[in-house]
């Protein structure tokens, strides 16, 4: 071997001495890459938890809508049905009773209306003037109201069930309509569309309207 060559056996095993190094340098970046994500989900995580609980932020996320499963039509016709509606029907006076207790001191008091329906006793049917309710209407309102009563509307507020025929000047099917409505600390008709505003954005399920109440 001449001087300064390179022994055969060291050009032959060269890459024993770099692989290792490769594998070192490999496993640095994939660490760095794996601390880089989760400090980005982190990040996107905290952004995500702030915008929920910005004023505003739950419209969209009250439920006063008709489910779409589960509630008998107007085509229903076994005894079942029929009962279901009685069932139905009974519960929304009661509801509607146990609102009118609460809120017939509030003479005067603002609150938010969300939506109403127009109902008739299913066991005796009474055409309304307007001829928009059906005895079979019952279980819808009744689901209707409780999904509103699922949301929470903050604090010192309630939402509650009223029969129209309990307060204001008389109105067509008053008797017969049962008024949703959100009850508590609102002042002015502004409060109420402020808290409209902050509660569904500009596309409420259904309404929701400033309401002075008037009990007759």
């Amino acid at each position: 071997m001449m001087k300064g060559e390179v022994p055969r056996m060291a050009r032959r095993h060269w890459w024993r001495r770099i692989i290792p190094g490769l594998s070192t340098s490999v496993r640095l970046v994939a660490i760095g890459v794996a601390v880089l994500v989760v400090a980005v989900m982190t990040v996107v995580n905290v952004m995500t938890s702030k915008n929920t609980n910005q004023p505003g932020s739950r419209a969209g996320t009250w439920n006063t809508a008709l489910p779409s499963t589960g509630v008998p039509t107007a085509a229903s016709s076994s005894s079942n049905a029929v009962s279901t509606d009685s069932r139905a029907y009974s519960e929304l006076v009661r509801l509607s009773d146990q609102g009118w207790t609460a809120t017939q001191p509030l003479t005067n008091q603002w609150v938010a209306e969300l939506g109403s329906s127009v109902v008739v006793p299913p066991s005796q049917p009474t055409p309304t003037p307007s001829g928009s309710a059906s005895p079979s209407g019952a279980p819808a309102a009744l689901a209707r109201f409780e999904s509103a009563q699922k949301n929470d509307p903050g604090a010192g507020r309630e939402v509650r069930l009223l029969r129209r025929s309990t307060y204001n000047p008389p109105v067509v099917d008053d008797r017969f309509t049962f008024v949703i409505i959100v009850s508590g600390t609102f002042s002015t008709a502004d409060d109420v569309r402020n808290w409209c505003s902050d509660q569904f954005g500009s596309a409420p399920p259904d309404r929701c309207d400033p309401l002075q109440l008037h009990p007759r």
